[in-house]
């Protein structure tokens, strides 16, 4: 069930991405799947187990994230992954489109999955941030030095921000992965754009076919390098969100 149905989303994403998947990386997007079920029990992944809403809800949604970055520009671009969990969207990326990846999970459990995924991925690497993504942000060797940022359901639009921001270098991207609740989030960004160097936003729109729900992909372009206070000490910008308390 879970092959038919990559099979079926893979065929209505091909228009979306601007190219289709070779029988190489289709099978391994299977072995990924397969060893994330069988760990599941294990590493507590994801609630998500039925082969349909895995292909649907994990695969093919993470998939989407190709028609924005494309593929590298050479060997050496990275990727990061914030709150990766199980490794969707940036495994999925890496495989699909070569790119290097660097996960970033706190949970060590996790972490300890992610790291046995590194053989799917090859060619590309793969590197696992085993902490916070405050901390990574005031590294030296990523601090503003990423063309790619990618989050999956990890937090409201400005924590985000904050998290990725100081990893991307000048004409960068940011690619949050969110629900239609999104949309209101984008007006969070508005007031903090000078501090975080945000540039141009664009908001994707996609309905995935057979019910499987709206998604939206949340383009932040980095125009300037980030104020160097930010990102804040772990744990303060959920605590108190740069956007302030609500949605208005």
């Amino acid at each position: 069930m879970f092959q038919e149905a990559l099979a079926c989303g893979l065929e209505w994403l091909r228009p979306r991405i601007g190219f289709g998947l070779d029988d190489e990386v289709k099978a391994r997007l299977v072995r990924y799947a397969e060893e994330m079920v069988a760990a599941n029990q294990e590493f507590n992944l994801t609630a998500i187990t039925e082969p349909e809403a895995v292909a649907w809800k994990h695969f093919i949604d993470s998939l989407l994230g190709v028609g924005v970055i494309g593929r590298p520009g050479g060997a050496g671009e990275w990727l990061a992954d914030l709150g990766a969990g199980a490794g969707f969207p940036g495994v999925v990326l890496a495989i699909a489109t070569r790119w290097n990846c660097l996960e970033v999970e706190s949970i060590r459990k996790k972490a300890a999955f992610l790291r046995r995924l590194g053989p799917l991925v090859e060619p590309a690497a793969l590197d696992v941030w085993e902490g916070r993504a405050e901390r990574l942000g005031r590294e030296s060797k990523w601090r503003e030095r990423l063309p790619v940022v990618v989050a999956r359901a990890l937090a409201r639009l400005d924590v985000v921000a904050e998290y990725g921001m100081p990893l991307l270098r000048a004409g960068g991207m940011l690619v949050a992965y969110k629900g239609p609740e999104g949309r209101d989030e984008v007006a969070l960004l508005q007031g903090i754009k000078e501090e975080l160097g945000i540039g141009e936003i664009r908001v994707i729109e996609e309905q995935l076919p057979e019910g499987w729900g709206v998604r939206l992909l949340i383009v932040v372009e980095k125009s300037k390098d980030c104020h160097p206070r930010y990102p804040r000490r772990e744990g303060v910008p959920e605590k108190r969100p740069l956007g302030g308390a609500g949605i208005h």
